[in-house]
Protein backbone atom coordinates (compact mmCIF):
# COMPACT_ATOMS: atom_id res chain seq x y z
CA UNK A 1 0.00 0.00 0.00
CA UNK A 2 2.81 2.38 0.92
CA UNK A 3 4.43 1.83 -2.51
CA UNK A 4 1.27 3.08 -4.21
CA UNK A 5 0.50 6.03 -1.91
CA UNK A 6 3.96 7.61 -2.03
CA UNK A 7 4.09 8.05 -5.86
CA UNK A 8 0.54 9.41 -5.82
CA UNK A 9 1.45 11.90 -3.09
CA UNK A 10 4.55 13.07 -4.96
CA UNK A 11 2.53 13.47 -8.17
CA UNK A 12 -0.09 15.54 -6.33
CA UNK A 13 2.59 17.78 -4.79
CA UNK A 14 4.23 18.28 -8.19
CA UNK A 15 0.86 19.15 -9.76
CA UNK A 16 0.10 21.65 -7.00
CA UNK A 17 3.55 23.26 -7.24
CA UNK A 18 3.21 23.57 -11.01
CA UNK A 19 -0.11 25.37 -10.73
CA UNK A 20 1.07 27.57 -7.84
CA UNK A 21 3.94 28.77 -10.00
CA UNK A 22 1.45 30.10 -12.58
CA UNK A 23 -0.02 32.69 -10.23
CA UNK A 24 0.81 36.37 -10.57
CA UNK A 25 0.32 39.25 -8.18
CA UNK A 26 0.77 42.96 -8.84
CA UNK A 27 1.00 45.22 -5.80
CA UNK A 28 1.01 48.90 -6.64
CA UNK A 29 0.79 52.34 -5.17
CA UNK A 30 0.38 55.83 -6.62
CA UNK A 31 2.16 59.09 -5.96
CA UNK A 32 -1.06 60.89 -4.97
CA UNK A 33 -2.81 59.26 -2.01
CA UNK A 34 -5.88 61.47 -2.50
CA UNK A 35 -7.11 59.40 -5.43
CA UNK A 36 -9.04 56.77 -3.49
CA UNK A 37 -11.93 55.43 -5.53
CA UNK A 38 -10.20 56.07 -8.85
CA UNK A 39 -9.85 53.07 -11.16
CA UNK A 40 -6.62 51.45 -12.30
CA UNK A 41 -6.71 49.25 -15.42
CA UNK A 42 -4.62 46.26 -16.49
CA UNK A 43 -4.89 46.16 -20.29
CA UNK A 44 -3.26 43.70 -22.73
CA UNK A 45 -0.93 45.52 -25.10
CA UNK A 46 -2.36 43.43 -27.94
CA UNK A 47 -5.65 41.59 -28.38
CA UNK A 48 -7.49 43.69 -25.80
CA UNK A 49 -11.26 43.09 -25.97
CA UNK A 50 -13.19 44.34 -22.94
CA UNK A 51 -13.36 40.88 -21.37
CA UNK A 52 -9.55 40.73 -21.15
CA UNK A 53 -9.24 44.10 -19.35
CA UNK A 54 -8.99 43.93 -15.57
CA UNK A 55 -9.68 46.85 -13.24
CA UNK A 56 -9.50 47.71 -9.56
CA UNK A 57 -10.09 50.76 -7.38
CA UNK A 58 -7.47 52.64 -5.42
CA UNK A 59 -7.68 52.32 -1.66
CA UNK A 60 -5.27 54.16 0.66
CA UNK A 61 -3.18 54.96 -2.40
CA UNK A 62 -2.72 51.29 -3.25
CA UNK A 63 -4.07 48.73 -5.70
CA UNK A 64 -3.52 45.09 -6.59
CA UNK A 65 -4.23 42.55 -9.29
CA UNK A 66 -4.07 38.79 -8.83
CA UNK A 67 -4.72 35.81 -11.04
CA UNK A 68 -3.28 33.04 -13.12
CA UNK A 69 -1.15 33.32 -16.22
CA UNK A 70 -0.61 30.73 -18.95
CA UNK A 71 2.32 32.44 -20.67
CA UNK A 72 4.18 35.76 -20.25
CA UNK A 73 2.34 38.64 -21.94
CA UNK A 74 2.85 42.41 -22.12
CA UNK A 75 0.22 44.51 -20.36
CA UNK A 76 -0.28 48.23 -19.73
CA UNK A 77 -1.18 49.57 -16.29
CA UNK A 78 -3.01 52.86 -16.66
CA UNK A 79 -5.45 55.24 -15.02
CA UNK A 80 -8.25 57.16 -16.71
CA UNK A 81 -6.98 59.58 -19.42
CA UNK A 82 -6.97 62.79 -17.33
CA UNK A 83 -4.81 61.24 -14.62
CA UNK A 84 -2.27 60.00 -17.16
CA UNK A 85 -0.91 63.56 -17.26
CA UNK A 86 0.51 62.93 -13.77
CA UNK A 87 0.56 59.12 -13.64
CA UNK A 88 2.61 57.67 -16.49
CA UNK A 89 1.30 54.51 -18.13
CA UNK A 90 3.49 51.52 -17.40
CA UNK A 91 4.34 48.47 -19.48
CA UNK A 92 4.61 45.28 -17.41
CA UNK A 93 5.02 41.60 -18.15
CA UNK A 94 2.24 39.51 -16.67
CA UNK A 95 4.15 36.40 -15.66
CA UNK A 96 4.33 34.10 -12.63
CA UNK A 97 5.60 35.97 -9.57
CA UNK A 98 4.97 39.10 -7.53
CA UNK A 99 5.47 42.59 -8.95
CA UNK A 100 5.89 45.89 -7.14
CA UNK A 101 4.55 48.82 -9.17
CA UNK A 102 4.70 52.57 -8.65
CA UNK A 103 2.52 54.92 -10.72
CA UNK A 104 3.58 58.55 -10.86
CA UNK A 105 5.34 61.03 -13.10
CA UNK A 106 7.93 58.33 -13.74
CA UNK A 107 6.27 54.95 -13.20
CA UNK A 108 8.31 51.82 -12.51
CA UNK A 109 8.06 48.08 -11.96
CA UNK A 110 10.23 45.44 -10.26
CA UNK A 111 9.98 41.87 -9.07
CA UNK A 112 10.63 39.35 -11.85
CA UNK A 113 13.45 38.84 -14.34
CA UNK A 114 11.52 40.03 -17.40
CA UNK A 115 10.05 43.05 -15.62
CA UNK A 116 13.41 44.06 -14.16
CA UNK A 117 14.90 43.81 -17.66
CA UNK A 118 12.07 45.88 -19.15
CA UNK A 119 12.48 48.53 -16.44
CA UNK A 120 16.22 48.82 -17.11
CA UNK A 121 15.54 49.36 -20.83
CA UNK A 122 12.88 51.97 -20.00
CA UNK A 123 15.26 53.89 -17.72
CA UNK A 124 18.08 53.97 -20.28
CA UNK A 125 15.74 55.00 -23.09
CA UNK A 126 14.19 57.80 -21.02
CA UNK A 127 17.62 59.19 -20.11
CA UNK A 128 18.45 59.55 -23.80
CA UNK A 129 14.95 60.78 -24.69
CA UNK A 130 15.23 63.55 -22.08
CA UNK A 131 18.61 64.65 -23.43
CA UNK A 132 17.15 64.76 -26.93
CA UNK A 133 14.13 66.75 -25.72
CA UNK A 134 16.45 69.31 -24.11
CA UNK A 135 18.53 69.64 -27.27
CA UNK A 136 15.44 69.96 -29.48
CA UNK A 137 14.19 72.79 -27.28
CA UNK A 138 17.52 74.60 -27.65
CA UNK A 139 17.55 73.98 -31.39
CA UNK A 140 14.61 76.33 -31.91
CA UNK A 141 16.53 79.44 -30.81
CA UNK A 142 20.02 78.47 -31.94
CA UNK A 143 21.94 80.21 -34.71
CA UNK A 144 23.14 78.27 -37.76
CA UNK A 145 26.49 77.29 -36.24
CA UNK A 146 24.95 76.01 -33.01
CA UNK A 147 22.15 74.27 -34.90
CA UNK A 148 24.77 72.21 -36.71
CA UNK A 149 26.39 71.27 -33.40
CA UNK A 150 23.06 70.38 -31.81
CA UNK A 151 22.00 68.29 -34.79
CA UNK A 152 25.29 66.41 -34.65
CA UNK A 153 24.71 65.69 -30.95
CA UNK A 154 21.16 64.57 -31.68
CA UNK A 155 22.46 62.16 -34.32
CA UNK A 156 24.86 60.66 -31.76
CA UNK A 157 22.04 60.21 -29.24
CA UNK A 158 19.78 58.58 -31.84
CA UNK A 159 22.57 56.14 -32.68
CA UNK A 160 23.22 55.46 -28.99
CA UNK A 161 19.52 54.77 -28.37
CA UNK A 162 19.30 52.49 -31.40
CA UNK A 163 22.48 50.61 -30.49
CA UNK A 164 21.58 49.86 -26.90
CA UNK A 165 18.05 48.87 -27.95
CA UNK A 166 19.51 46.63 -30.66
CA UNK A 167 21.74 44.92 -28.11
CA UNK A 168 18.80 44.56 -25.73
CA UNK A 169 16.68 42.90 -28.42
CA UNK A 170 19.58 40.67 -29.44
CA UNK A 171 19.90 39.47 -25.82
CA UNK A 172 16.14 38.96 -25.46
CA UNK A 173 15.07 37.60 -28.85
CA UNK A 174 13.32 34.60 -27.32
CA UNK A 175 11.06 36.42 -24.86
CA UNK A 176 8.12 38.81 -25.05
CA UNK A 177 10.16 41.80 -23.83
CA UNK A 178 12.69 41.53 -26.62
CA UNK A 179 9.98 41.07 -29.23
CA UNK A 180 8.08 44.12 -27.95
CA UNK A 181 11.17 46.37 -27.96
CA UNK A 182 11.96 45.15 -31.48
CA UNK A 183 8.51 46.30 -32.65
CA UNK A 184 8.85 49.67 -30.91
CA UNK A 185 12.40 50.42 -32.04
CA UNK A 186 12.73 48.71 -35.44
CA UNK A 187 12.33 52.02 -37.26
CA UNK A 188 15.48 53.28 -35.50
CA UNK A 189 17.61 50.26 -36.40
CA UNK A 190 19.94 50.25 -39.39
CA UNK A 191 19.28 47.85 -42.25
CA UNK A 192 22.18 45.71 -41.00
CA UNK A 193 20.73 45.57 -37.48
CA UNK A 194 17.27 44.64 -38.75
CA UNK A 195 18.78 41.95 -40.94
CA UNK A 196 20.77 40.52 -38.02
CA UNK A 197 17.64 40.43 -35.87
CA UNK A 198 15.57 38.95 -38.67
CA UNK A 199 12.94 41.70 -38.66
CA UNK A 200 11.52 43.60 -41.62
Amino acid sequence: MRKIVLPLLLAALAFTACHTDQKFEINGHVSDKNLDGEWVYLVPMENAPVERVDSTQLKNGSFSFKGKVEAPEIYIIRTRPFLRLSHQELLVVKEPGTLQVYLGANSKVAGTALNDSLQNWKVQKEIIDNKMLYLNQNLKNADAENQAKINAELDKLRAERANFSFQFVKNNQNNVVGKMVARIMKGAFTAEQRNELGIE
